[in-house]
């Protein structure tokens, strides 16, 4: 893969956004998001998003310490924002319900105040950050309809905003056909599907 995918030629063009995607489990998909996109972050000095959209979490598992997730999810701090509003922007947390869908109103927050930062390059204002994962996104995995266009377009919302703050959006799929599989292919730019 050329690394020109993910270049902006003009400050105003929106960032790219890789859906790292395949309906299979085990070919990579984590690995492939962590390690080559870090590595665009350390290489290239580009600022890098990686979301989490998988409810087992791994991608969070491997980069960032459990008590650290656990405090980013008490505050909604998470994948969960990315999708109905929580408590970043005065809102009931949408974890406490597993089967329902709350009110979607208003923008999304920023996915900088909700991003987990991974990594910092001083002085070049480059950055690599998560949207840690949780459990509670299963949620978008069941076969409801209600309410379900309104969370995919605040979900798409979000990403709009991630593609003005950053140089590449990286979203790690669950390897499952729903709501979550669905919103990663009407954001991305790029699917980018490992197989063996």
């Amino acid at each position: 893969m050329s690394l020109a995918a993910f270049n902006r030629p003009e400050p105003e063009s929106l960032a790219p956004v890789v859906a790292v995607m395949n309906m299979k489990g085990g070919v990579g998909k984590t690995t492939i998001a962590a390690n080559i996109f870090g590595s665009i972050y350390k290489d290239h000095h580009k600022r890098v998003l990686l979301v989490d959209m998988d409810p087992q979490a791994n991608l969070s598992q491997l980069l960032v310490p459990q008590r650290a997730q656990s405090a980013a999810i008490d505050l909604d701090k998470s994948i969960i924002s990315a999708f109905e509003p929580g408590r970043p922007v005065g809102a009931p947390s949408p974890a406490t319900e597993l089967t329902t869908i709350g009110a979607i109103s208003g923008a999304p927050v920023s996915p900088r105040e909700i991003a987990h930062s991974l990594a910092v390059s001083r002085g070049k204002g480059k950055y690599l950050d998560l949207i840690i994962g949780q459990f509670e996104i299963a949620k978008y995995t069941l076969p409801q309809t209600q309410r379900m266009d309104e969370v995919l377009g605040y979900f798409q919302h979000f990403i709009a905003l991630a593609r003005r703050e950053y140089d590449i959006v990286v979203l790690d799929v669950s390897p499952s056909s729903s709501h979550l599989t669905l919103a990663a292919l009407q954001a991305a730019t790029i699917v980018l599907a490992p197989v063996r």
